[in-house]
């Protein structure tokens, strides 16, 4: 990596830290087969996940490629049409770049059960939410059997944005919470409110 720390503030470094686990987690999860499915097709026991991660002063780019299965683009559409993602019609005509914008999409994954490796259940869908919130993009190249390669760029200018706040007062304390974080404001009325152990 040539990134200085000191370029970035914690938010951003945070939301790195963020991006690279969940990657790792994917490659390790989704990527990279068994050791007996490995040596089957002719790979080495040792599955492989390469982290990259340079900026050009302006854009902060990461990438994380393994050395895995790849995305079996039928799974894709056989998983699309079992879960009402897109009709039969349209996955028979399916491409390799459609499958694997739908890896991108809100609520969509091929995992038949959550796992612990792969985040509980966290799909590509909020990486790809939280990439583009941040006016990045995400892009996946695909080599089936040979690995799976996912490259993010979000620029640098994110950090110093002018972000607006939502001022809470409890108490005698007052908050600044970023608007971006507060889905729901409203003034309660009295009936709102209700006590706990008398308070």
């Amino acid at each position: 990596s040539d990134v200085c720390s000191s370029d970035l503030d914690k938010s951003m470094l945070d939301k790195i830290e963020s991006f690279l686990v969940h990657l790792v987690r994917n490659s390790a999860d989704h990527g990279i087969e068994t050791v007996e499915e490995r040596v089957a097709s002719g790979k080495k026991p040792e599955g492989e996940i390469r982290i990259s991660v340079c900026s050009d002063k302006q854009s902060l780019f990461i990438e994380v490629s393994d050395n895995g299965r790849g995305v079996d683009v039928d799974r894709v559409r056989e998983v699309a049409m079992s879960r009402g993602f897109a009709p039969e019609e349209t996955t028979s005509r399916f491409s390799e770049r459609d499958a694997l914008d739908l890896l991108l999409q809100p609520g969509f994954s091929t995992a038949d059960e959550i796992t612990e490796t792969s985040g509980r259940g966290v799909g590509m869908d909020v990486l790809a939410a939280s990439v583009h919130e941040m006016g990045g993009f995400i892009k996946l190249d695909n080599f089936p059997g040979k690995g799976l390669k996912i490259s993010i760029s979000v620029p640098l200018a994110y950090t110093t944005r002018i972000k607006l706040g939502l001022t809470l007062v409890v108490g005698s304390g007052v908050f600044l919470i970023p608007a971006e974080n507060v889905r729901e404001s409203f003034k309660a009325a009295e009936d709102d409110v209700t006590l706990v152990e008398g308070r």
